[in-house]
């Protein structure tokens, strides 16, 4: 493959033993709004073999983006975004750019990051201000104009991804955007951490409509205490989508009792997910 270079971003070399598909970039970023500690993080971005600038491409926004594509970087596991993606390409369907913000690699600034209100339900709790609304409008009024002026993104295939908390900001994102994303995928998303009220009271604040072409995709696994709780909070919030219309053409829900909460089970679901994003 040709050396592709991207303005303002530098190739980052994988072992074919760790990424089999694709080239990472990454630059270095401030997050302004974290801690001072937690400031400087990658922007990652993954692009296929054979891609080129002036290449019309969709994009995925990824949470925990060291956990996209190469084993080497991860800080949980891997998704290994990239067979999915060549997979999906061979089938005939839109190539794909990858998207990914490194996370805060601490517990509780991670939560917070992710948390766009703060959790207020028993063990749940979150000490001090969640800054996940900041943080989606740090992403869409700094790194998305970075990306489309670097990148020549379809505006219709523009969607965001996350898992456990970072599935709780994918939610929040898309739903707070919903004129910019056009799909979310939210694995595993950490809903159950609002008390009821606080949680009908936050969706009804997104004024979400069925009647839009936006896809949704969920996922809840099932196999340890986890999932178990978190799926009660998922199953709370597609009720309530339900109820504003949304049907099996724009909202999908894979449940997989078999599966942990971990990057290994999500990753299982992408193909599936994306398909139907795509039909």
């Amino acid at each position: 493959m040709a050396k592709l270079i991207i303005p303002g971003f530098r190739h980052h070399r994988c072992s074919p033993k760790t990424m089999h598909y694709g080239r990472l970039y990454d630059r270095e970023i401030i997050i302004p709004m974290a801690r001072k500690k937690y400031q400087k993080r990658y922007l990652r971005v993954w692009v296929p073999d054979n891609f080129s600038l002036d290449e019309r491409i969709g994009v995925i926004y990824m949470s925990d983006g060291q956990n996209a594509v190469d084993h080497n970087l991860t800080a949980y596991g891997e998704w290994d975004m990239e067979d999915h993606l060549k997979k999906l390409e061979e089938e005939g369907y839109p190539r794909f750019i990858i998207v990914g913000i490194d996370c805060p690699h601490n517990g509780l600034n991670r939560a917070r990051e992710y948390t766009p209100y703060c959790f207020n339900k028993g063990k749940w709790k979150i000490t001090g201000k969640g800054y996940g609304d900041e943080f989606s409008d740090y992403i869409v009024t700094d790194i998305m104009p970075l990306i489309n002026s670097t990148f020549n993104i379809e505006p219709e295939l523009v969607g965001f991804c996350g898992s456990s908390m970072g599935g709780l900001f994918s939610f929040h994102i898309c739903a707070k955007y919903q004129g910019i994303f056009k799909f979310c995928l939210t694995y595993s998303p950490c809903f159950e951490g609002y008390k009821d009220k606080d949680l009908k009271e936050h969706f009804d604040n997104y004024h979400l409509d069925g009647n839009t072409e936006n896809r949704w995709v969920f996922y809840m696994g099932g196999a340890d205490p986890l999932e178990k709780t978190l799926t009660r909070g998922c199953e709370k919030v597609l009720a309530m989508m339900k109820e504003v219309g949304f049907n099996d053409e724009n909202l999908l829900y894979i449940k997989d009792e078999s599966k942990i909460h971990h990057e290994s089970a999500w990753s299982e679901v992408i193909e599936d997910s994306m398909r139907f994003i795509l039909h």
